[in-house]
């Protein structure tokens, strides 16, 4: 079983364009997809980002990119240190009069943290 990680997409700002990372990756494989490379982090255990490169390349890395540039094609994913969800609960009741309860859990931050010793 592989740990799940929660990924959001690298910005200099809330709204910018997304940033690629121009570091050294730790490993680089072919990949076809955004599941492929996140599931690559996962596998990894010390992932903290991943580029992806017209969908074709897979950069890992296992510190934080510090070098971020605007490239056609490429889109850095940083990994969440800690993931913020949001618990709602629907209630509701059909034309039979039973009750039913939904209940959602979404993903609606990431905080990312890295720390020094």
């Amino acid at each position: 079983m592989h740990q799940v990680i929660n990924y959001k997409k690298a910005r200099k700002t809330e709204n910018g364009p997304v940033m690629c990372a121009m570091d050294v990756a730790n490993e680089t494989t072919s990949s076809s997809s955004l599941e492929d490379c996140s599931l690559k982090c996962a596998r990894n255990g010390t992932c903290k980002g991943f580029n992806i490169k017209d969908e074709v390349t897979c950069d890992v890395y296992n510190y934080r990119p510090k070098i971020t540039a605007l490239v056609p094609g490429c889109l850095l994913y940083r990994v969440c240190t800690f993931s913020i969800f949001k618990l709602t609960h629907f209630h509701f009741y059909t034309r039979e009069g039973v009750s039913n309860t939904v209940t959602q859990l979404r993903l609606i931050g990431c905080v990312f943290l890295e720390l020094h010793y």
